[in-house]
């Protein structure tokens, strides 16, 4: 009998089977309410209840929305202000970001602003893994736990253990870690575990940032790239609402992690700062490689630094200029066959849901939270027998701004400060 209640107990514990619940109770709730203001024979019934199912399905989106952007704040901490009080010793972690006369502050640790003065260098460390500290061991599940309203699959990730000058070269020293232990560290440190205590409090409680090498977190190296196009258009994608972070917000042009080179390649110095670059425009962008001329793109390198926000996750960012204008950029994008003729697990976790083609000057912050902007076109993503691509969304030759207002990501405006600060 003990071990029957503990089954039953585990099987409405388990988030799938809450969610059902929730629905059906929904979806009862609301037929039941309009069946009183609705009383009367077999068609009214009938009617009412498909009235009730719309609402349902309705209310049930709005209601996941809401989840989603409620999970983002209560994993990580965008509250600036907060964070600036915590690292309160060093006063260059405040960084200011302008945008068309209007400006923000940000929190952010710079390690590295490369101004040319030393040659690069990368030591890659195949053998060496990340162990997780024993408390986050014996919380992984509840951590693990927050992330529910986003897609996620485990796979292994390249950490950035230091940078250091070694024999007059920027060494970067890098090892090995997994998705996982990202989404219970770098990605769940603002969480409360209990009496309101996060892992924040435990690993980095200021008033400085841990340096990489002191760090107990997962910090597998975050890409993050402006990619423009000629007429200082600048792409910007916008966050599917699945996303691990930043939910329906929009990104740098390149917003991933640093992914493993193809074939079996060496991670090394041309890989690091331009060849991954370069597969980042087909796997997040949508770029046939083949169609793409690389004499025509330009790969500017411009630091790496510590996202705080993300409990000092190393952020390496960079600027790209694309010599294609805008009605060139849609011959560029990869099409059904395309696709259809490879397998592309790449994109299936922080997923783009579209990509603006904006007006780079006319951006400026409405809010703490939101910015604004003009775009003459964006790509969205058409789906053909399971099969996903991009597509352009307005064909014609005449352009049209159109105007946005949305969320952002503060990551994508650390790159802006490198950008501006280049």
């Amino acid at each position: 009998m003990k071990k029957q209640i503990i089954k039953l107990y585990y099987f409405f514990k388990s988030e799938r089977v809450a969610k059902y619940l929730f629905e059906i109770s929904i979806y009862v709730a609301i037929t039941i309410a309009i069946s009183f203001v609705m009383p009367g024979d077999l068609f009214s019934t009938t009617i009412s209840t498909m009235i009730g199912f719309v609402l349902s399905a309705f209310l049930l989106r709005i209601i996941k929305l809401l989840f989603g952007f409620l999970e983002d704040k209560i994993k990580v901490s965008g509250d600036t202000k907060e964070l600036l009080s915590i690292y309160h010793a060093d006063k260059s972690y405040k960084k200011t970001v302008i945008l068309n006369g209007t400006q923000r502050d940000f929190i952010y640790h710079e390690v590295y602003m490369n101004k040319g003065e030393y040659e690069l260098d990368v030591i890659d460390d195949e053998n060496k893994h990340f162990e997780l500290d024993d408390l986050i061991v014996n919380c992984f599940l509840d951590l693990y736990s927050i992330h529910g309203r986003s897609t996620k699959n485990n796979e292994d990730t390249i950490r950035l253990d230091s940078v250091r000058l070694c024999n007059g070269k920027m060494t970067f020293f890098t090892s090995r870690s997994n998705f996982f232990n990202h989404l219970v560290t770098n990605r769940a440190i603002d969480y409360k575990l209990m009496d309101n205590l996060r892992l924040r409090d435990v690993y980095e409680y200021g008033p400085y940032l841990k340096p990489l090498e002191n760090s107990k977190f997962s910090n597998h190296i975050g890409i993050n790239a402006l990619v423009f196009l000629k007429g200082n258009i600048l792409l910007i994608p916008k966050r599917k609402g699945d996303s691990t972070i930043s939910k329906l917000c929009v990104t740098s042009s390149i917003a991933t992690r640093l992914q493993f080179p193809k074939n079996g390649g060496k991670i090394d110095r041309d890989f690091m700062f331009h060849q991954n670059i370069i597969d980042s425009l087909e796997t997040r962008l949508k770029i046939d490689l083949n169609k793409l001329d690389e004499s025509r793109v330009s790969v500017d390198f411009l630091g790496v630094g510590q996202n705080i926000y993300e409990g000092g996750k190393p952020q390496a960012y960079f600027a790209v200029q694309l010599d294609y204008d805008s009605s060139e950029y849609p011959l560029l994008l990869e099409d059904y066959e395309t696709i259809k003729m490879k397998s592309q697990k790449e994109g299936t976790i922080d997923r783009d849901g579209r990509i603006y083609l904006a007006c780079f000057d006319s951006m400026k912050f409405i809010s703490n939270e939101w910015i604004e902007f003009e775009y003459v076109n964006e790509v969205i993503y058409k789906q053909e027998k399971k099969i996903v691509y991009p597509k352009m969304k307005n064909t014609g030759k005449k352009i049209k701004k159109r105007k946005i207002q949305t969320g952002y990501e503060k990551s994508y405006m650390i790159n802006f400060w490198h950008y501006f600060n280049k």
